[in-house]
């Protein structure tokens, strides 16, 4: 028992001398769980925004209803809309400044309005993933509410875009437009509604506190510490 008590006094004594190295081998497994925690954790909260790029070629009021479409509601919290020239954004896109790039040609609206074909071009940026699928997405879903709505209210959006363009919107024409509107969503009421899909919205849960992600590393952080600082101590032995 002295012999055992004799022998932890000279341990703890040489141990005392050499603090620094006992330090350093716990200090390494604090830094490495520090930068994984910094790595793993360092993201949360943060939204992520895309930059979509417009060239409208056409310079007309339905192209800029297709512009201003991508930052109505919830869009806007996840895309900023930057007009450009076609150069410009082809420059931009190419070297990965933005999530996408749409061009809209010249002749849009007469193509839309005359049934014609007409060509978006949309250019993604490949080196993102989310951002640019919502933006390729929305765009589809954009032409399909265009050639349905040119199919229920084609006669009327000519109207409006002829008295756009000769800068006569009259109150009577305004009156007149409204009640063909009305007559024509009257008349497709009946396949619209009800709708054949009922949706219902289910509040989530309530967010409960969750514990930060680097205690989660604390206790094998802990140990591996521990476990150097063994190694270490013991090294005396096999000498």
């Amino acid at each position: 028992m002295d012999f055992l008590l004799a022998s932890l006094r000279k341990d703890l004594s040489r141990w005392r001398r050499d603090a620094a190295a006992i330090a350093l081998w716990m200090l390494i497994p604090l830094v490495i769980g520090s930068l994984i925690t910094s790595l793993v954790d360092g993201g949360d909260g943060v939204k992520p925004k895309g930059l979509l790029l417009i060239a409208d070629q056409d310079d007309t009021v339905l192209s800029g209803f297709v512009s201003s479409a991508y930052t109505q509601g919830e869009l806007a919290e996840l895309i900023t809309v930057e007009p450009v020239t076609a150069e410009d954004g082809r420059k931009r896109i190419d070297a990965g400044e933005a999530s996408g790039f749409l061009v809209i040609p010249a002749g849009f609206t007469d193509a839309f309005l005359d049934s014609a074909p007409v060509t978006l071009q949309l250019f993604t940026n490949p080196s993102q993933t989310i951002l640019p699928g919502i933006i390729t997405n929305v765009t589809e879903v954009l032409l399909d509410i265009g050639f349905y709505a040119e199919q229920l209210f084609g006669d009327e959006i000519r109207e409006i875009q002829a008295a756009v363009d000769s800068d006569g919107v009259s109150e009577a024409f305004v009156a007149a437009l409204s009640v063909q509107f009305q007559q024509k969503i009257e008349a497709a009421a009946p396949q619209l509604f009800p709708p054949a899909i009922d949706i219902e919205i289910a509040e989530p849960p309530a967010d409960e506190p969750s514990l930060p992600f680097s205690l989660l590393f604390l206790p094998g952080i802990i140990l591996m510490a521990l476990m150097f600082a063994a190694n270490g101590l013991a090294g005396d032995y096999w000498k």
